[in-house]
């Protein structure tokens, strides 16, 4: 018991430092293009809702509102009639306490 404890807490260490130090990589702009770097538009610019399609993936088109930050993943239900496609939420992990729970409902398995 006390060994899922210590593995929660040392996992959740482990990805709070790695967003740490993703955000701050990602936050320095480039030097090469410092001079093209604008404000980032406000959600009343852009519009509430954000459908984003990634080139690479075939299935990764994801609906972003902009207000509440939440995000929902296009998914085709492929053994319904017709196979409609549908918005499915994404569960976010943002905080901590968000981590902790979604390990929490995790089953881990030990490999000897």
């Amino acid at each position: 018991m006390k060994t899922d404890t210590m593995t929660k807490i040392l996992l959740a260490v482990i990805a709070v430092a790695l967003s740490l130090q993703a955000v701050e990589i990602w936050s320095k702009p480039v030097a090469a293009h410092a001079d093209t770097i604008t404000a980032p538009a406000s959600a009343a610019e852009i519009g509430r809702y954000q459908i984003t399609v990634n080139p690479n993936v075939r299935a990764d088109t994801t609906l972003l509102d902009t207000s509440t930050g939440m995000m929902w993943r296009e998914t085709q239900i492929s053994d319904a009639l017709g196979k409609p496609s549908v918005w499915h939420p994404v569960r976010r992990v943002d905080s901590i306490i968000d981590y902790l729970a979604w390990v929490d409902g995790l089953t881990l398995t030990v490999v000897k």
